[in-house]
This record gives C-alpha cells, sequence and structure tokens, in this order.
C-alpha cells in the first residue's frame, strides 16, 4: 500500500465521521450533565462541595476580648455561664470551645461535668493585655 494511498483512505474516512455532530453532543452532554448534578445536589450540595474545594475563609471579628475575661472565666465555671457571658462559640469541639476574639483566641476545655478544667489564651495582637488574678 503506499503512501498515497493511505492518505487517500485517511482523507475518505475523516470525511465520512460526523465530527461536528459528535461536538455539539459532547457540549450538550456536558451543559446536560451539569443542569442534572445542579438539580440533584440542589443548593445546598452545591455550598458543601464548594467548602470542600474552595480554601477556608477567616470569619474577622470585630469584637475584642472582655478586658475582665479572667475575672469570671476560671476552672471550674459551668459551661452554660461561660456561654452566657461570652456568646455562643466560634468553633466547638468534643468537651471544646474557641472563640475568636479580634485580638485573641480564646480555647476552653470542658470535663465530664462540663465544667471548665483547661483555659488557653492565644495573643494576637501585640498591643494586648490581660490582668491576669493570681
Amino acid at each position: 500500500m503506499s503512501t498515497e494511498s493511505w492518505f487517500v483512505n485517511l482523507q475518505h474516512l475523516i470525511t465520512q465521521f460526523p465530527i461536528k455532530d459528535i461536538f455539539v453532543n459532547a457540549i450538550g452532554s456536558f451543559i446536560g450533565g451539569i443542569a442534572l448534578l445542579w438539580l440533584a445536589m440542589s443548593k445546598h450540595g452545591i455550598h458543601y462541595l464548594k467548602s470542600k474545594l474552595e480554601r477556608p475563609s477567616v470569619r474577622i471579628e470585630l469584637r475584642k476580648t472582655p478586658e475582665n475575661i479572667f475575672n469570671g472565666i476560671v476552672l471550674g465555671a459551668p459551661a452554660r455561664w461561660v456561654e452566657q457571658q461570652l456568646g455562643i462559640p466560634t468553633r466547638i469541639g468534643n468537651k471544646w470551645w474557641g472563640y475568636r476574639f479580634s485580638d485573641s483566641l480564646f480555647s476552653l476545655s470542658f470535663d465530664s461535668n462540663d465544667s471548665i478544667e483547661i483555659i488557653a489564651v492565644a495573643l494576637i495582637d501585640n498591643k494586648t493585655t490581660f490582668e491576669f488574678p493570681s
């Protein structure tokens, strides 16, 4: 088989192959698949998928740490009382609450009686100071 006849056979095969139809069907399938995915997952599902694929965002808190935080939040204080004083925690884990303020991060660990067992504070502003009762 010569090179010319091979080339002619290839051209004939390409002209018989419906490339335009395949391209249109591929685009239609892609758009239809996205629409079907949207309907199947709904808005809540898309947000969940987006949250897994996006970089995490950090919420900037406007409120500062209360100046007298160590006067009331002490070891043994009940969790419900802490929530009344500081509000709903920014993050909640297993026997752990985390509060994010504009000038500090405040971490509380609770014992089996839901009383404060460990208090940890990270200052994120070099101008912030707290009175720490001895």
